[in-house]
């Protein structure tokens, strides 16, 4: 079997030599010079705008220690600029994690693994789970850029253990999130140790409820091979689409696990039933409809130790089954993978597949599965450029410059991580940033559909990957079509909601229950601050932070209104509305909403409209 499936790859990669499909769709390497050229020897990686500015941040997690420190290397978080370059501000905001090594005899216990964002209090802001072999860590956002420690008042514990990923959702859909971490045993200090399932009180505290959900990992099971612990990687996925989220566990040893929401607060393992049985060495996964058929399917990657173990593509079937068909159809071999995600890097409305791999310093190469559009993929790593032998764990897919198109940080397990820049033509895009109001505040576990030019595309909001989770807004590639003619929204208490006629190429906000669709102002998209004919608009001191002048020259008496917007889109501020002569006008600002109160720090928006014309420019609050 094996040697046949090496067969299917030989000639698939011949045949791949004779095509040039992607020869004009590059990725553009840019770590030197972006401020992130010293994220070395990294682990997981995790995107979200943790400030609310309008721009994608990057948590960095360093994996061990460095060769001048006896304890552990910081991590890093990366602030976007907005300008193509970042910042470490980890040690500012209080998040550069545990870096002290515990010994015992020769043997290390903390090692830094996974980082995952998720608003766990419904507050408005990412909230920073760190995964590591050793302490867990939870850090509270506190809305000023800076974060507070709250793992041992929120009742996640100090216990040693080796937690790998970690997945938020809400399991009992009460509009909150919970906590699932997945948990690896028996290497070193620690010994096994099941995975952790977290319930969210809602007051800034869990409880385990590991036990009484049945979740904790299944008895050994000759015929499945299925067992606790081993666990790298756990995707939400529901599978028997009853809107109540389950759980699968890709685990390195013992074959992956499913557990079924029973709807009553407990799981039932279902793994052969489903059949989603894979008794390779599990790495990661990712979940996404590739066929556009409505269903999402599930990728994990595999090991290759001695021997090949083909990564899985299950395809969710119409009876609720799942198919492997990862050997038909391009996507089975990618040497020793580890991190993958699904995201249509061309915007074809096609879901692409990118898996970062390698082991044992030997050189493997990242592997780039172009969706073809019909049921099958090709390797363009090549052509794209990302092709790197460099051995990689994490990776990170997110819009990090906001221009429409799916950025790759992938993260090196010996040297400097990579950062690709998209730099492919053609296609269109759509952006949603979701706001749940019943449903959890993120909205994660949201299904969106749009239909455009007799297309259908589907997404689910959940960023999960192996080792980290991107908290960005949900993407479209669309292919030709520049409007959407409808767009449906799900959130996971059930709330449907249709919106008509959208226009592509642009990011809007959708709030739950609200039938307003808000166009969001990025940074980046009014940098040039437009303004038409003799207008003008200039504020300052920008950034600002106790109050700003606001000069506006017209070249006419007009009907003039000034407002304050956030970054959403929603207004925060009046600052006038009356008519003024033609000429300069100076109006001040206190960085203050209507309510008068002090506005959290961020990017915002001065609007002017005038009788016949508006015109827009960003400003930047900080405290």
């Amino acid at each position: 079997m094996m040697k046949s499936l090496k067969a299917i790859q030989s000639v698939a990669y011949l045949a791949l030599l004779f095509t040039s499909t992607a020869q004009a769709q590059q990725y553009s390497q840019q770590i030197i010079g972006s401020g992130m050229d010293f994220a070395v020897r990294g682990h997981g990686v995790a995107a979200a705008d943790y400030d609310n500015d309008g721009y994608i941040d990057l948590y960095f997690v360093t994996k061990n220690v460095n060769s001048n420190n006896s304890g552990g290397a910081p991590n890093f978080l990366f602030r976007n600029l907005g300008n193509g370059t970042f910042i470490d501000v980890a040690k500012a905001a209080g998040v550069v994690g545990i870096i002290d090594t515990v010994y015992s005899g020769s043997q290390r216990v903390n090692i830094n693994y996974g980082a995952f964002w998720a608003d766990f209090d419904n507050d408005g802001d990412a909230d920073l789970l760190l995964t590591n072999k050793g302490m867990n860590e939870l850090y509270e956002n506190n809305g000023d850029g800076t974060f507070r420690d709250i793992t041992k008042a929120s009742g996640l514990g100090e216990r040693y253990r080796e937690s790998t990923s970690a997945a938020w959702f809400d399991y009992d859909l009460d509009g909150d999130l919970d906590l699932y971490v997945s948990n690896y045993g028996l290497y070193g200090l620690i010994l096994s140790a099941k995975n952790e399932f977290y319930q969210n009180n809602g007051d800034g505290t869990f409880t385990d409820i590991t036990d009484m959900a049945g979740v904790g990992g299944a008895e050994e099971n000759a015929s499945q091979r299925i067992q606790s612990d081993w666990t790298y990687t756990t995707l939400i996925v529901d599978v028997n689409e009853d809107a109540y989220p389950d759980l699968y566990c890709i685990n390195d040893f013992g074959g992956n696990i499913l557990f079924v929401n029973q709807q009553d607060g407990t799981f039932k393992e279902a793994t052969g039933e489903y059949r989603l049985s894979d008794p390779g060495h599990g790495m990661g996964g990712a979940l996404g409809d590739f066929d556009n058929d409505g269903h999402f399917d599930i990728y994990v990657t595999n090991i290759e130790d001695g021997y090949a173990e083909w990564n899985r593509l299950f395809k969710h079937q119409p009876n609720k089954q799942y198919e492997d068909i990862s050997p038909s159809v391009g996507t089975a071999l990618a040497y020793w993978a580890w991190g993958t995600e699904f995201f249509d890097y061309d915007l074809d409305g096609w879901l692409d597949l990118f898996v970062v791999n390698g082991q044992n310093g030997e050189p493997m190469k990242n592997a780039f599965f172009r969706n073809r559009g019909d049921g099958t993929f090709e390797d363009i790593a090549e052509q794209t450029g990302t092709n790197s032998t460099a051995e990689a764990r994490g990776l990170c897919i997110a819009d990090f410059n906001n221009d429409g198109r799916l950025d790759i940080f992938a993260s090196n397990y010996y040297t400097r991580a990579h950062y690709y820049i998209n730099t492919a033509q053609g296609g269109n895009y759509l952006k949603i940033n979701l706001t749940g109001t019943q449903s959890n505040r993120d909205g994660y576990g949201t299904i969106v559909s749009a239909e455009a030019n007799g297309r259908s595309f589907y997404r689910i909001n959940d960023g999960i990957h192996y080792l980290g989770q991107s908290k960005r807004p949900v993407h479209f590639g669309l292919g030709d079509a520049t409007t959407i003619d409808r767009l449906t929204v799900k959130w996971p208490l059930g709330l449907e909601q249709q919106f008509t006629n959208i226009a592509a190429n642009r990011t809007i906000a959708i709030t739950e229950g609200s039938d307003e669709i808000r166009e969001v102002v990025t940074s980046i998209q009014s940098s040039t601050d437009s303004q038409p004919g003799n207008y003008s608009l200039q504020s300052y001191p920008n950034p600002v932070q106790i109050g700003a002048h606001i000069e506006i020259n017209l070249p006419q008496r007009e009907h003039v209104r000034v407002e304050i917007y956030d970054i959403l889109g929603k207004k925060v501020r009046s600052i006038a509305q009356e008519q003024l002569s033609a000429g300069n006008h100076t109006l001040r600002w206190e960085a203050v909403d209507d309510a008068g109160q002090r506005l959290v720090n961020g990017v915002y928006f001065i609007r002017v409209q005038t009788n016949t014309t508006h015109f827009s420019k960003a400003i930047l609050v900080v405290k």
